[in-house]
């Protein structure tokens, strides 16, 4: 029984250890769907969500929502180190503990509060190891806590670092174009009046949704971060991106001649951070393209490029084109939009958002 539990003492502080290795160190996407962090994740995200969709206001939704993200994180890292805490109290327990205390009694409830003392490093002093064996796990354990404690100090500032420095950026769009951001304000804006500055606009889309990928691909937790006002979020950024890109590739109008070459690389990138994020947050991608909740608005599309004089077999061919533009990315929009309970705009160019803007 007592080597049972000690080798299940260690497979329990290496499982643990791995995963936050994996959590908060590699710099990469762990394909592995068997972590704690993972189950930990979903377990508590389901009936949060439901409880929070139950909820009639989006505003009163949002302020909800937004508690989700950073209150897992804290209970994740109270998971990690109850988790340390019980493995080494398991394999103390199972080397016999061998502890001086002053009842004399030993028990696994002692060994929980000895393992509890060592890594947390409090050194109190009512129980000392006696065997070799004990000594060098009591120095193990206390050399865990360290790193554990360093780990901590050190991933919350690098996650609102990287939290923040998205922020910016949907701020920025959605004080400039109005929340939420669509197709029609963001080119009547830079487009209509300074063609000129469309081109650097596209560029900055590019970097920004490079660093939104690397950041959801190493802090996936991210995504639960909401944005400070109701009506903007990362979502919404990345999906204004997507529309006004693929209405750029296809618009005839000649003021967008120079931005398309920018335009094409702005869609390319954010359609695969579509794909790549949808799979790292593990949402299920319904067959085929879908709708969004507020529609398409196809009259108002048409209504957009009929503007521009073309023939019916021109025209014809454009909505053709944004279409199929759209069948690469759609599916992934709807279903992070469902999954979050992030709602997104409509595809319509024409439609000029409300009056709300970010003061």
């Amino acid at each position: 029984m007592h080597i049972i539990a000690a080798i299940s003492g260690v497979l329990v502080v290496l499982f643990v250890l791995l995963d936050a290795f994996e959590t908060v160190i590699l710099p990469r996407r762990v394909n592995r769907r068997l972590r704690l962090t993972n189950l930990f994740f979903v377990i508590a995200w389901t009936p949060y969500r439901k409880f929070a969709k139950a909820l009639k206001r989006q505003s009163s939704r949002d302020t909800v929502l937004a508690y989700f993200g950073p209150a897992m994180i804290l209970v994740l890292l109270v998971c990690w180190a109850g988790g340390i805490l019980i493995g080494f109290a398991l394999m103390h327990w199972g080397l016999g503990s061998h502890i001086r205390q002053a009842s004399g009694s030993r028990s696994l409830p002692s060994d929980l509060y000895f393992s509890g003392t060592t890594f947390f490093t409090l050194g109190l002093g009512d129980l000392v190891p006696v065997t070799a064996a004990e000594r060098a796990l009591t120095v193990a354990e206390a050399g865990v806590g360290l790193g554990f404690l360093a780990i901590v100090i050190s991933y919350i500032p690098v996650l609102y670092q990287s939290f923040s420095q998205r922020e910016v950026f949907v701020n920025r769009l959605t004080i400039l174009t109005g929340c939420p951001p669509t197709p029609g304000a963001i080119l009547s804006r830079y487009a209509l009046y300074s063609p000129s500055e469309l081109r650097a606009l596209l560029d900055d889309w590019q970097i920004w949704t490079a660093e939104l990928m690397d950041s959801m691909q190493s802090f996936p937790v991210l995504s639960h971060y909401r944005s400070q006002h109701t009506g903007q979020s990362w979502l919404t950024a990345l999906t204004a991106i997507l529309d006004t890109s693929a209405l750029i590739c296809h618009d005839p109008e000649s003021i967008f001649e120079e931005g398309r070459p920018s335009a094409q690389l702005a869609f390319t990138l954010a359609a695969h951070a579509s794909r790549d994020i949808c799979s790292v947050l593990g949402f299920k991608v319904p067959p085929g393209i879908e709708e969004r909740p507020d529609g398409t608005h196809h009259e108002h599309l048409l209504g957009w490029l009929t503007q521009r004089g073309l023939d019916e077999n021109a025209l014809s061919s454009a909505l053709e084109s944004i279409d199929l533009f759209r069948q690469k990315y759609e599916s992934f929009i709807v279903a992070m939009s469902e999954g979050l309970l992030s709602p997104v705009p409509a595809f319509c160019p024409i439609c000029q958002p409300e009056p709300h803007f970010v003061m």
